[in-house]
């Protein structure tokens, strides 16, 4: 008789550290919430994070130093995914697809991002990357990328892997030291 592996993403311990009735209600009772909330900080979040992705993947082939880069990347659901493997997206790209997808909202989904964001996403997402690349320049210059979206597991017992994603790896030529 197997046993049947289980997964335990990082990020579902770190829910549980936060507040163990939270994860409880997610993770063993599947509870969802039915409350009626808007998506645009989530969306938007996702956005960013596709956006950083994109944009490492990009510095990594600048410097020459990726070794690895993901399938894909996700920017909203299903809805916009990036395939880094197949073709080599810059910043701009994403910036298209961001408009596009804006374009593609009803009116009253745009109201509710400006309501909420204080502008549109294309306009927020600009806004937003050009304060980050400001704040961070001098040590964007010593980062040079090695992998994006970087997947690992341990094994934790023979019946439970532990799962995470690595944001970013990169070689600080400053500190001549690999950052995880």
């Amino acid at each position: 008789m197997s046993v049947e592996q289980r997964w335990i993403s990082y990020s579902s311990i770190g829910q549980h550290r936060g507040c163990p009735q939270r994860w409880q209600y997610n993770y063993v009772q599947k509870l969802e919430s039915t409350k009626e909330d808007s998506k645009v900080y989530l969306h938007f979040g996702m956005w960013w994070h596709a956006l950083r992705a994109i944009d490492s993947l990009q510095r990594g082939r600048d410097h020459g130093s990726l070794r690895w880069r993901p399938s894909t990347i996700t920017a909203v659901s299903e809805e916009v995914v990036f395939s880094p493997r197949d073709q080599d997206y810059t910043v701009d790209d994403v910036f298209v697809e961001a408009t596009r997808w804006w374009n593609g909202l009803s009116m009253d989904a745009k109201e509710e991002w400006v309501n909420t964001l204080g502008e549109s996403l294309p306009e927020r997402l600009l806004y937003v990357d050009q304060g980050w690349r400001a704040e961070h320049e001098q040590e964007l210059k010593n980062e040079h990328p090695l992998a994006v979206e970087f997947r690992w597991n341990r094994e934790l017992t023979p019946t439970t892997m532990l799962l995470g994603y690595v944001d970013e790896v990169y070689l600080d030529t400053k500190r001549n030291l690999i950052v995880v």
